[in-house]
């Protein structure tokens, strides 16, 4: 347990210093959707959980893309732990 708390607070530093160097250009899905004209947000059936990678409501573009990290950190985390579970039961 203590090992996971230090590995979590080493990958928080991380992000909160490579976060300002985050790119405003399109990642590769996005650039493929405006290539081929299906990246208009009207055609999308749910809303993204954190669009552009940032949390509408935090002002602060560095907290918010800090927080959007940690968010999408938190989540792999927990989808990796549901699967690991799963499978593990399954075998």
């Amino acid at each position: 347990m203590k090992k996971m708390i230090i590995i979590s607070f080493i990958i928080i530093l991380i992000i909160l210093l490579i976060a300002p160097f985050a790119s405003t250009f399109p990642d590769g899905l996005e650039k493929v959707a405006e290539l081929f004209n299906f990246s208009d947000s009207s055609k999308n059936i749910i809303s993204p959980l954190i669009p552009d990678y940032s949390i509408p409501i935090i002002k602060n573009e560095l907290f918010s893309t800090f927080f959007a990290g940690i968010i999408g950190i938190i989540l792999t985390y927990l989808l990796i732990v549901l699967f690991s579970k799963i499978i593990k039961n399954k075998f």
